[in-house]
């Protein structure tokens, strides 16, 4: 059973005696991609693209539908902001857009170059931003503040920096090198 391979056994132990009600079932999305039209210089005019047409992650982070929304709130700022010059909304649009984006593709490529299958150019600092963050899941199992935290970060209700702040870092560091958790 793969559960059993888990670092936390809490899931095995649940499941281990228990008799599944259907089959399992896999979707796999082919690969995750983020187009850049905010780098884009010449969008023809009238074309603004959202959601899904620049960016799609894989599903099972459940991210993707929030990051449509983000998107939405930024551009109904950006018409109930207009000074009558709507030809440069696409080109504002996209540009925060890719900030929307950033941070939440950096979780999402970070968990998924853990996969040895997984191709692409490996960001710089990936090893680094793997381990902090499979030690930041850890301790949630534990820290009612980490935890708290992980999951805003997670669901897109706070920044990632969130989980950066000097006393969940320390946290971690705490956990990740004290003898009775190594």
């Amino acid at each position: 059973m793969l559960t059993k391979k888990l670092p936390r056994l809490d899931i095995y132990e649940t499941i281990k005696n228990s008799t599944p009600i259907t089959k399992t079932a896999l979707y796999r999305i082919p690969q995750i991609v983020w187009k850049r039209f905010d780098k884009m210089e010449n969008i023809p005019d009238g074309i603004l693209l959202i959601g899904d047409t620049i960016c799609r992650i894989d599903p099972v982070f459940g991210q993707g539908m929030s990051i449509a929304i983000l998107e939405a709130q930024a551009l109904q700022k950006l018409f109930q902001t207009d000074n009558g010059e709507r030809r440069k909304i696409p080109k504002a649009f996209h540009k925060k857009a890719a900030k929307i984006i950033s941070p939440i593709w950096n979780m999402v490529i970070t968990e998924d170059f853990r996969y040895p299958a997984t191709t692409g150019k490996r960001p710089f600092g990936i090893f680094i931003q793997q381990w902090y963050a499979k030690k930041v899941f850890l301790l949630s199992s534990q820290n009612q503040k980490v935890y708290d935290t992980f999951v805003k970060v997670m669901n897109l209700v706070r920044p990632i920096t969130s989980l950066m702040t000097p006393s969940i870092i320390k946290s971690v560091l705490i956990h990740a090198f004290s003898r009775n958790h190594k």
